[in-house]
């Protein structure tokens, strides 16, 4: 018969003397030890150059094999320690939704940049606490909408041209099901999927039309849809007459793609299918973009080291990452009061509002 011993946690620094880092402008901590972590960010930050000294997780283990597997010089359980750091300047968040916005803060303070997994907030009482620590740290904060950095992207907004001109873009989103007892569908903790995920594809549109959102409205499924809900039409309407449509349902068939990006304009059409082959309809010269599937992850975390290491402008202006914040929290008030919400203002004041 074997005895085992109680389990212990790994607790505190764990250093791996093996993997020694060396430091250079725009080392990187990261906090969050999951599979999106593990499967998502790391490699994308390792592709992208980044030099990574440490790694925190609450439990310890997790961030202990992630350190070992991805040769990061550090782990730890307490994440203060890296935000102590001197030699680390940008904080890489991918924690639990509600922890989002207290640790974007929180780096701000500690003068670090930040990048931070969607969403970055997830009630509207949040919002000027991350506006006054952003203008009074003046650090760069990066919110994870990656699919803008998608070459598809990329080549879509080129063959669109002027953003002056108003379109209409339609996103529908096959999300797929996941269990109602999941922390993701938790209203304090998760936010639900509409705030969780939804923002990705505010991003986009507003990407691609080059405007903000004015207002939203959503219509959700059932007799009595919740906060929670995760199969729902979005509307949007932009400050150029740009309208979008994000169609985010969460009951469809495995089978089919996960994302669909149409996009209508001066006779002209854009489709995209999961990031994988872009059609066009009615451009001179083009019709046909194609490729391994790419949603802008690497290309978007290379840019972003980069700006740490040497300065310039923001990839994403804080006053667009707020707007889009904005128009989620709208949808759910949109939700609840069964109207169109103007979304300038949401959960601040006046002189609060993003410049």
């Amino acid at each position: 018969m074997l005895t085992y011993p109680d389990a212990v946690s790994l607790t505190g620094l764990i250093r791996l003397n093996d993997y020694r880092y060396k430091q250079t402008p725009g080392t990187i901590g990261i906090i969050g030890a999951g599979n999106f972590t593990s499967s998502i960010l790391l490699p994308a930050l390792k592709s992208a150059g980044g030099t990574l000294k440490t790694i925190a997780s609450a439990g310890g283990l997790n961030a202990a094999i992630l350190a070992k597997k991805y040769s990061i010089g550090q782990s730890t359980t307490d994440y203060r320690q890296i935000l102590n750091d001197s030699d680390i300047d940008l904080f890489v968040i991918a924690t639990r939704h509600d922890s989002h916005a207290r640790l974007t803060v929180e780096a701000l303070q500690a003068g670090k940049h930040v990048f931070v997994e969607k969403p970055l907030a997830i009630y509207t009482d949040e919002l000027p606490l991350l506006i006054s620590a952003q203008q009074a740290s003046g650090k760069l904060v990066m919110v994870g909408f990656n699919r803008r950095f998608s070459p598809f992207t990329q080549k879509m907004k080129k063959l669109l041209g002027s953003p002056e001109i108003a379109i209409n873009v339609v996103i529908t989103i096959n999300a797929g099901f996941i269990p109602t007892n999941s922390w993701v569908h938790n209203r304090a903790v998760g936010g639900g999927r509409i705030l969780g995920e939804v923002g990705h594809f505010i991003d986009l549109i507003t990407y691609l039309t080059g405007s903000f959102v004015r207002s939203v409205c959503i219509n959700a499924m059932g007799q009595l849809p919740t906060e929670t809900s995760d199969s729902a039409s979005l509307l949007l309407r932009y400050e150029n007459g740009s309208t979008g449509v994000i169609n985010y349902f969460s009951n469809g068939s495995n089978a089919y793609p996960k994302e669909r990006i149409e996009v209508y304009s001066q006779e002209r059409t854009l489709i995209l299918d999961n990031f994988r082959q872009l059609t066009g309809y009615g451009f001179k010269g083009f019709s046909r973009f194609s490729g391994r599937q790419d949603k802008g992850h690497t290309e978007q975390m290379k840019r972003l080291i980069e700006q740490v290491r040497n300065g310039g402008n923001s990839l994403i202006p804080f006053a667009e990452l707020m707007n889009t914040t904005q128009t989620t929290l709208g949808a759910l008030q949109s939700l609840r009061e069964n109207r169109w919400i103007d979304v300038a203002g949401i959960g601040l004041s006046q002189t609060e509002a993003p410049v």
